[in-house]
């Protein structure tokens, strides 16, 4: 985090802003919060902030607070999630908290301080090949449009994991958010060499194999692995 310069921090104080949580750390019970009024990242400490801004979910959401100051360390007082129509957010990516998630229809529904309501996330529109939402787990998505011009969730991973690219759904789209999820197996596995995580990933995973395959213009070849 980049500290708020001291300067704009006095001609602050005590004054009434408007931001969006940039990080949240449940573990030490603190984040950190941006606003156009200033440059940096500003500390947050759950006990002068709202509880539903106390998990990792709340990323990007839209909130109200108080600049304030102790022990000579600029700090944000009395934070409180403000909530946007759904249109308004478009196009934004946020946190949240999966409610729902049917595996059998595919369809399911993320909540977020960031909106009022729920969410609708559709398989179509996300790429749930190494992964799928579970209820009460903590994700980042983005706020985009199904078929139909209907807002739903789109991009869909769990927090911690990168982004994936903005690649519309389909065969290419689906291909180009898988590359940065093998990247993340990769390094959990930590194996000898590229090639042979390349080899574990598609052996456990066909449809990752033909998603790489559509990346790489041709099929990737499954060998049997050969650790040395």
């Amino acid at each position: 985090p980049k500290p708020i310069p001291q300067e704009q921090a006095d001609a602050l104080m005590g004054t009434p802003l408007v931001g969006r949580v940039r990080k949240v750390m449940p573990d030490k019970s603190y984040g950190f919060v941006n606003s156009d009024d200033f440059e940096g990242d500003l500390f947050f400490h759950f006990t002068e902030s709202s509880q539903s801004l106390h998990h990792q979910g709340c990323q990007g959401t839209r909130v109200s607070f108080v600049m304030g100051n102790k022990e000579g360390k600029p700090r944000a007082e009395h934070m409180e999630p403000i909530k946007c129509d759904i249109e308004e957010l478009m196009d934004s990516r946020l946190g949240g908290t999966v409610k729902s998630y049917n595996p059998a229809k595919s369809f399911g529904f993320v909540v977020s301080p960031a909106f009022e309501g729920d969410l609708f996330i559709h398989a179509s529109h996300n790429d749930f090949t190494m992964w799928q939402p579970q209820q009460g787990a903590s994700v980042n998505f983005h706020v985009g449009r199904d078929k139909q011009g209907r807002p739903c969730a789109t991009g869909m991973t769990p927090v911690g994991a990168t982004a994936p690219h903005s690649a519309p759904a389909g065969k290419g789209g689906q291909a180009g958010q898988v590359v940065p999820q093998l990247l993340a197996m990769m390094s959990e596995i930590r194996p000898l060499d590229v090639a042979s995580t390349i080899q574990y990933a598609t052996q456990a995973n066909p449809a990752l194999a033909a998603a790489l395959g559509s990346v790489a213009g041709g099929p990737v070849k499954r060998t049997p692995l050969r650790w040395q």
